[in-house]
């Protein structure tokens, strides 16, 4: 008899986690897409605002803004914030749990304080894998419909690359430009190589070079071919005007991938650009340290949900608004911790792997510690 009641009190215990598993999941996930709901609002608002005399004065069509701009916009400003924002609705509704005094027996039976943590970390967890394949292989597509959009009809002014570009194109073959502009397209005073085993095959000298997208040729003016043939001798072609194929695109030159252009790409295109700009000698490091930052934000986002439950698993005199202004402090400071661990990256003051782990790293140890001297 002895036994049976036992059993029976182990399965109501079980019972009772179950429960308590699933309300805590849902108040997780729907104060979670509450948030994110208000965030789009705000940005709907706000970004109309900004743009509407442009939209308006380059007759940019309703269909393109809502579909090309607005709904390809959302996704990628959500992807910013999102571990943020899982951390402020486990502050949010954990606070209003504690003063609601449901967290007290809940610990007062026994439930520690990592058991509670359970249901936390599945529902962050599952946030985060979701948000992982998204910035990963859903948005970059979304992003270059929104990135075209902005050129065609928000953006201002002709996009230059600079001057004094240098670049390897392929294994052993180089090009430069002492200019080159966009939307045109051209570059100026050209040179290009062709290097096999150590010596020069071919060189092709143009004043001006020019994309032309239906041919997929260049244009190139006064320009002169350098042959160098066997026992030393050479073989010179001279001309005004010639048509030419290269191995090489406009977008190849000088228009490294930086901020919201990094967006545009997979993961996996993101890993094969990083390999091309190796072999054309250029600096990578913030392209390094952008593939880390995606593999780390699931990481982040389960830091960031243990510490939001050990500051707002107590019933404070300040309530909800305390526990929020803690939260947006932390927030802030890890925003201001990963741009220097980004800055440091960028000027290869330290490895990309360590700078991109350093927000994580930091705040994984203070979660360690708010858990461990939490009340219980």
């Amino acid at each position: 008899m002895e036994k049976q009641y036992l059993a029976s009190d182990f399965s109501k215990i079980v019972t009772l986690f179950k429960i308590l598993d699933r309300y805590i999941l849902q108040k997780f996930i729907g104060t979670f897409v509450f948030l994110m709901f208000l965030l789009i609002l705000v940005f709907l608002i706000f970004d109309l605002s900004e743009n509407i005399d442009k939209f308006i004065s380059r007759n940019a069509p309703t269909n393109e803004i809502v579909f090309n701009y607005y709904l390809n916009s959302i996704p990628f400003y959500l992807s910013m914030v999102f571990p943020l924002f899982v951390f402020l609705s486990v502050i949010f509704f954990t606070s209003k749990m504690a003063n609601r005094s449901e967290i007290i027996p809940i610990l007062g039976s026994g439930v520690s304080l990592w058991r509670l943590a359970r249901p936390y970390l599945m529902g962050s967890a599952g946030i985060a894998a979701f948000f992982f394949v998204m910035i990963g292989y859903v948005l970059p597509p979304a992003n270059k419909q929104r990135m075209d959009f902005m050129s065609k009809y928000v953006r201002d002014g002709v996009y230059l690359t600079g001057r004094n570009s240098h670049l390897q194109i392929a294994k052993g073959k180089y090009i430069y430009f002492e200019s080159f502009q966009y939307p045109d397209s051209a570059g100026f005073l050209f040179s290009y190589e062709e290097i096999s085993k150590g010596k020069l095959k071919r060189k092709f000298f143009a004043d001006r070079l020019q994309w032309d997208a239906k041919r997929q040729a260049w244009k190139a003016d006064q320009y002169y071919w350098r042959i160098y043939l066997p026992n030393r001798k050479e073989r010179i072609e001279r001309g005004a005007t010639t048509w030419i194929k290269l191995p090489f695109h406009p977008n190849d030159i000088g228009k490294s991938f930086e901020g919201e252009d990094i967006s545009t790409l997979t993961t996996p295109d993101l890993k094969r650009y990083i390999a091309l700009e190796e072999l054309r000698g250029r600096e990578v490091a913030h392209l390094n340290f952008e593939v880390w930052k995606r593999l780390t934000a699931p990481a982040t986002t389960l830091v960031l949900t243990l510490i939001g439950l050990a500051l707002s698993a107590r019933k404070k005199r300040g309530g909800i608004g305390l526990n929020l202004a803690v939260g947006i402090g932390l927030c802030f400071s890890y925003i201001l911790l990963d741009r220097f661990s980004a800055i440091f990256a960028a000027n290869n003051d330290l490895p990309v792997v360590v700078a991109a782990w350093i927000p994580t790293v930091v705040f994984g140890l203070i979660a360690l510690f708010l858990i461990r001297f939490a009340p219980k």
